[in-house]
């Protein structure tokens, strides 16, 4: 039982997958947001065989949603209605920051992290979806 994440980005947006218990997430790549998007990811949802997808939401500090959340929430929609497989939308504050620390922590260099940030971003929000699942939290 394999769970997508998604980092949604209006140039470029994050996939990851989760192993088959789901307990850990593991960046997939990163796509361009264009028109060969869907094709893409109907690609990966065939391999991978996800009974969710896991679109971030960059809310505020406050967690309130701002232009960008909405605009991901609406991503979601569209997804889980193009589709057919249920979404969730979760919380992803800080997700590309704390993308880009581990990155740095790695070793990565800068030109290779801006490639990557938007993958690991994915799995760092489906990681978090996961634990908070684990810990009875999640929908």
């Amino acid at each position: 039982m394999r769970i997508i994440g998604i980092d949604y980005g209006r140039k470029r947006i994050g996939i990851a997958v989760s192993d088959d218990e789901p307990a850990t997430a593991h960046a997939l790549k990163t796509l361009a947001n264009d028109g060969s998007f869907l094709h893409l990811l109907r690609q990966i949802i065939a391999e991978y065989e996800p009974v969710r997808l896991v679109v971030g939401l960059p809310k505020r500090q406050d967690g309130s949603l701002g232009p960008m959340a909405k605009e991901a929430d609406a991503f979601r929609c569209s997804l889980e209605k193009e589709l057919g497989i249920a979404t969730v939308g979760w919380d992803e504050r800080l997700s590309t920051f704390a993308a880009t620390e581990a990155l740095k922590e790695a070793g990565v260099d800068s030109r290779r992290q801006r490639q990557m940030a938007d993958g690991v971003a994915a799995a760092v929000i489906l990681q978090d979806y996961l634990d908070a699942k684990q810990g009875g939290t999640a929908i």
